[in-house]
């Protein structure tokens, strides 16, 4: 109950942003259904005719479909960019398969004694499709219309991904910041809008048939297979709890290249010198996912950022006139997890990996700091991902103290949006200041002067329980701190986004070459 009131308020605060959303969404299946019909549809019916090409050119729809939308949406990006193009392109292709299998076996299904009395009374190849056999293919035919339109509602979802917008910049957030509340304030709309769409094509389908054929057609049954979406919530943790099993120790990790890196390290380094067993758990999203998986028992131990736990765990505010110490915030998330989840905070490593504005170096140049920028953002587009577009220290925060009025902004995946900068499609991303692919790429990092962003320097966070059973691992993990420099971090970073290094390769390759672990 407390969920639906939830959602109830977010809806009344959020109301304009949704109808927006909804709109973009409905824009994006629109343009790309009538696409497909106009390409399926007539490809359909010449395939009757070509029945020897029929096999191979459905088969290729069918490949096309099988085709991760995430690694379409990626694939076409160097040809098509971020944007709607790029994610109308993608939808049109998941769209095809079934408008183009229906129109063609509706046609070749249509009774034969019909379309010989047809020719039997003069009708032409023309007419005898028009008025006969697509009339009589038409349920079958919008069946496959009504399956493909509800398919793309769904898939539409992952538009946001290119910064394509819809309803998908909703419930990424919402998944980004475990926020079912917002999760459903996108999930909700997007499955109401596949139902209407459903229902009216469905009456499209009646209206649409003549009357004499529906008669005809009475005592005749047709079959349909009918799509349904659904939304579903996944977590990783899908064991059964541990219990407390001191034999184990499971590190977790979020799901960008630095905390894969050292969820990687963290568990060779003790792997290697201990007799632990370990378990990693990597690629689990942001901090509050991992803080409930350790307040769960699923994870024992990751590496945390001071700055994140401080704002949007323990929901402290940054005074920008006085804004707290990196000790200062390191001393207030460690008291305040000791006290509030029973969760250590061991030493810092000597790197940490702010939010920041990025620009192109050259664009770069001409702009002092982040108040600087403040007359220019009305001409730029700013892209940044869901977490940061929901986050108490991301998007709407920033805007308001720096006084930026973007002149558009593109929620999409982390990596897409070094490309997009690269490819001059967005002006200003949101990223992390470790990020190897800023000193590749010719990228700058602007001045936060008015200390917007708070300290977030890298530490290793870990159970109580876990601790004492196991103290060895504080002085074995504190081995990392002076080791781990923001340049050296970035270096590591650069090893898998730039050179395509495995994350476990370069974390074991690190540990080794500082004599951290035997080769």
């Amino acid at each position: 109950m407390q969920l639906f009131l939830d959602l109830w308020e977010l809806f009344q605060v959020r109301q304009g942003a949704v109808w927006d959303a909804l709109q973009e969404h409905f824009f994006l299946v629109a343009v790309s259904m009538t696409l497909a019909v106009l390409i399926a549809v007539p490809l359909g019916v010449l395939l009757t005719s070509l029945k020897r090409l029929s096999e191979p050119i459905i088969g290729i729809a069918a490949v096309a479909q099988t085709i991760p939308s995430l690694a379409l949406l990626g694939f076409m990006l160097p040809v098509l960019g971020i944007g709607t193009n790029n994610a109308i392109f993608a939808l049109t292709v998941y769209a095809l398969l079934p408008i183009l299998r229906n129109t063609y076996t509706g046609i070749l299904e249509v009774d034969k004694a019909t379309v010989d009395a047809g020719r039997g009374l003069g009708m032409t190849r023309s007419q005898i499709l028009t008025k006969i056999q697509l009339p009589l293919a038409l349920p079958v035919i919008m069946a496959g219309i009504r399956t493909s339109t509800v398919i793309v509602i769904g898939v539409a979802t992952l538009a946001t991904f290119v910064g394509a917008g819809g309803l998908g910049d909703i419930i990424m957030r919402g998944l980004a910041m475990q926020n079912s509340a917002l999760t459903l304030l996108g999930a909700i709309p997007a499955a109401i809008l596949a139902i209407i769409a459903d229902f009216i094509l469905k009456r499209i389908e009646i209206l649409a048939t003549p009357k004499g054929l529906k008669k005809s057609m009475k005592g005749c049954f047709i079959h349909e297979k009918v799509s349904s979406s659904r939304f579903r919530l996944h977590t990783r943790f899908d064991r059964l709890r541990r219990g407390s099993d001191e034999d184990t120790v499971v590190v977790g990790g979020k799901d960008f290249t630095e905390q894969i890196i050292l969820t990687h390290m963290v568990a060779e380094l003790i792997e290697e010198n201990t007799e632990l067993n370990v378990e990693r758990e990597e690629n689990l999203g942001n901090t509050e996912i991992l803080t409930q998986g350790m307040m769960d028992g699923d994870v024992d131990l990751y590496i945390e950022y001071t700055g994140t736990s401080y704002i949007t765990v323990l929901n402290h505010e940054i005074d920008p006139e006085n804004p707290p110490t990196a000790e200062e915030v390191y001393n207030t998330v460690q008291e305040e997890y000791d006290a509030e989840y029973d969760i250590a905070w061991l030493d810092e490593f000597d790197f940490e990996n702010r939010y920041s504005l990025v620009m192109r170096g050259a664009d770069a140049a001409d702009v002092a700091d982040m108040s600087a920028l403040a007359d220019q953002t009305d001409e730029l587009t700013l892209a940044h991902n869901a977490n940061f577009g929901e986050r108490p220290d991301g998007l709407d925060p920033m805007n308001d103290m720096y006084g930026y009025s973007w002149g558009d902004t593109a929620q999409m995946d982390d990596g897409l949006m070094y490309d997009a900068l690269r490819n001059e499609e967005v002006d200003v991303i949101a990223a992390f200041t470790t990020d190897g692919r800023i000193p590749a790429y010719d990228l700058e990092v602007i001045a936060d002067d008015l200390n917007y962003f708070p300290p977030y320097y890298a530490a290793p966070i870990i159970m109580n329980d876990t601790l004492e059973a196991n103290p060895e691992l504080e002085d074995l993990l504190a081995q990392l701190g002076p080791l781990l420099t923001e340049e050296t971090m970035a270096e590591l970073n650069a090893e898998v986004d730039i050179n395509a290094e495995l994350e476990e390769v370069v974390a074991r390759d690190f540990l080794i070459e500082n004599g951290l672990i035997d080769e």
